[in-house]
């Protein structure tokens, strides 16, 4: 009370008054009040506000504290982190959009105190990108930009993004008339973990073992124990997004909780020096075991694009609830089990690169002596994520031994929730794609047709319908009106499942089957229906590339070389967004129209990329790709010398992803 009287300058003899006399001589003063930093004198601040505003109707007050005074009259407005551009990769993120976020503006400020001239040129990305990973590793917080922008006379942005993994002892020399705890990122935040009561600094540790935000579900089964009543931690969970040291984020509709990236790394330290992070981190793998299992048994409901938004935004979860169990070789069984079950969300997701390594992983921590019911939907999984990868030789083996361990395990669980004999049918019918793909047509079609009868006496309609498709895959090519009734069949399926996969699955077929029988704008408009089946529901991104690889090998058979560029451009940019895709037709598509365009070089080039990627799927082309590979080669040797090809082919077959997909762009 006498600190704000003597601020607002009432006279001394006020001081020792009550409060009523002393804020009476304010009452007809119009002032606006600030009391800064509350947090740590809430119950004062509060009294001292609201007599203040019972008795002066021209006053107003602005209070700034981690939580609110909780009176009457009270409008909270809470600040965010300083924003930085919006972007789903860094790379995406251009110069231009760093200098309008206010994170960047606050750093050059601060950064030119210290040192006038830092500057960075417009075309130095390195440069650009450092900045942006260092004010976003500092989740745009003010004081943590402002302490590592007065380092800028004694490194480059390079080192301090480094030095980074060291964030709380981030010291600015000057300031000595800044408080103590503004002088250093673990001061501040031990300050204000010290205001907490004792159970809120222990749950906010629990808290920590979370990766990527949590929901009120999750905190109750991961952070109860003997620890917390259901009451007091819910009670104590709102208090600590009271106290802003837990986010809500309710733009999904439900809300789901984090921390920022500092302050999660606060708490995880204390977590760990508590010795309380092995059991909530068994806890933690546990509970998404348990999830995924629950999701599991409601496959596809109440639609697939719902049941994944769901799931999507526990991905780091499941990531790290494998490294605990997995790699850190924690519980290995345990880490087994949610590699299989996560097979659906990888897949929907286009993440099969991911999938196949935590499931080899798995695997290989199990070990020859493995429990086959571990084994066997790992395997399945396994084969699934090869298939959509284009490995089929390693698609093949995985199939075979998971159809091996279902033949004589039929109880055994499986991914997707899918019954011992639909898991066989599965498992027959990924064999048969795989050694299509591989040319072994009489292995193909025996594998097919198995998958087709065990899938129809499974009742499973999914598998059912990627039996068909299969199935259609080892008929004779020119018997189109087989493979149209197969796949027929196999759309309807499909068409009883919103957003399934299969049902655009069966497009594709169709559109292969007409591209075989020589009706290139058919196929090319079922390929199209495909990629927009996909892209409706949000799934499946590698199957939407497939389409549109389609697309353009068909409009380039039917001489539309602007919708097949149009088309391969497309691939090409998808492809690069999600740093995979196959590229095998795109590829191809691309050299040809490079060598119609009079550029042998350009054209060459990417024939050798084609042959590096065939090279690494260990596989043939299919015959329609190898077709067009041989009609492009012949007509690039009557443009260009023997020598002179060998040379750009070879440099081709040099290329990483990224030089072939940019290469590709240029055409």
């Amino acid at each position: 009370m006498q600190r704000v009287a003597a601020t607002l300058g009432v006279p001394q003899r006020f001081e020792t008054a009550s409060s009523d006399e002393w804020i009476g001589e304010l009452a007809e003063k119009c002032l606006l009040v600030v009391l800064d930093n509350c947090e740590h004198v809430l119950g004062a601040s509060a009294a001292v506000a609201q007599r203040i505003l019972e008795r002066c109707w021209f006053i107003r007050i602005l209070a700034t504290s981690r939580e609110a005074l909780r009176m009457p009259g009270e409008c909270v407005v809470r600040l965010d982190p300083l924003e930085l551009p919006a972007s789903s990769a860094e790379k995406d993120v251009t110069p231009q959009d760093l200098r309008a976020s206010p994170a960047v503006t606050l750093f050059f400020d601060r950064a030119r105190d210290v040192a006038p001239d830092f500057a960075i040129a417009e075309t130095d990305d390195a440069g650009w990108r450092a900045l942006h990973a260092v004010c976003a590793r500092l989740d745009g917080l003010p004081l943590a930009i402002e302490l590592a922008a007065a380092r800028m006379n004694a490194m480059s942005l390079e080192t301090l993004a480094g030095a980074l993994e060291h964030r709380f002892h981030l010291q600015t020399p000057g300031a000595r008339t800044a408080s103590p705890r503004h002088k250093t990122l673990m001061a501040l935040f031990d300050w204000s973990y010290g205001l907490l009561a004792d159970a809120e600094r222990r749950l906010f540790r629990r808290l920590a073992v979370f990766a990527d935000g949590w929901t009120l579900d999750a905190a109750e089964s991961v952070c109860l124990g003997d620890a917390f009543a259901v009451g007091e931690l819910l009670t104590i969970h709102s208090s600590l997004v009271e106290k802003s040291l837990v986010v809500v984020d309710s733009r999904s509709g439900s809300s789901r909780y984090q921390m920022l990236e500092t302050t999660h790394a606060f708490a995880l330290d204390h977590l760990t020096e508590s010795g309380e992070y092995p059991a909530a981190a068994r806890a933690h793998a546990e509970y998404f075991r348990s999830l995924l299992k629950k999701a599991n048994a409601r496959y596809g409901e109440p639609s697939l694009s719902a049941w994944l938004a769901e799931l999507e935004p526990e991905l780091d979860n499941f990531r790290a609830a494998l490294r605990w169990s997995l790699v850190d070789g924690h519980d290995v069984a345990l880490g087994a089990t949610i590699a299989a079950s996560q097979h659906a969300v990888l897949e929907l997701l286009s993440l099969s690169s991911e999938g196949a390594q935590w499931c080899g992983h798995a695997l290989a921590a199990l070990g020859p002596e493995c429990d086959p019911r571990l084994e066997a939907p790992l395997e399945l999984a396994l084969c699934t994520f090869y298939s959509n990868g284009g490995f089929a030789g390693k698609a093949a083996a995985a199939a075979i031994r998971a159809a091996d361990l279902y033949r004589d395990l039929p109880e055994a669980s499986s991914i997707r929730n899918l019954s011992g004999r639909a898991s066989l049918a599965f498992a027959l019918a990924f064999a048969g794609w795989a050694h299509a793909v591989l040319g072994r047509f009489e292995e193909a079609d025996r594998a097919a047709t198995e998958a087709v009868a065990v899938a129809r006496e499974a009742s499973e309609t999914s598998v059912q319908a990627w039996a068909l498709i299969v199935k259609s895959l080892t008929v004779e090519p020119k018997d189109i009106v087989a493979r149209r009734a197969l796949l027929g069949e196999a759309l309807e399926l499909g068409r009883a499942v919103r957003g399934s996969l299969t049902f655009g699955l069966a497009l594709i077929g169709f559109g292969l089957a007409e591209f075989d029988s020589g009706d290139f704008r058919r196929a090319r408009t079922y390929a199209h229906e495909a990629r927009d089946y996909y892209r409706k529901y949000g799934l499946a991104e590698y199957l939407a590339i497939t389409a549109l690889s389609l697309a353009a090998l068909s409009a380039l058979a039917d001489d539309d070389v602007a919708g097949a560029r149009a088309d391969a451009r497309e691939v090409l940019t998808r492809a690069h967004r999600a740093g995979r895709g196959d590229l095998s037709s795109v590829l191809h598509v691309s050299a040809n129209i490079a060598e119609r365009n009079a550029a042998p070089a350009a054209a060459a080039r990417l024939l050798g990329g084609s042959d590096r990627l065939f090279a690494e799927l260990a596989q043939p082309r299919p015959r329609h790709i190898a077709r067009l590979y041989d009609q492009t080669l012949e007509r690039l040797r009557s443009a260009a010398s023997r020598d002179d090809l060998e040379v750009w082919m070879a440099e081709g077959r040099h290329w990483s992803f990224d030089e072939c997909v940019a290469a590709a762009l240029r055409v």
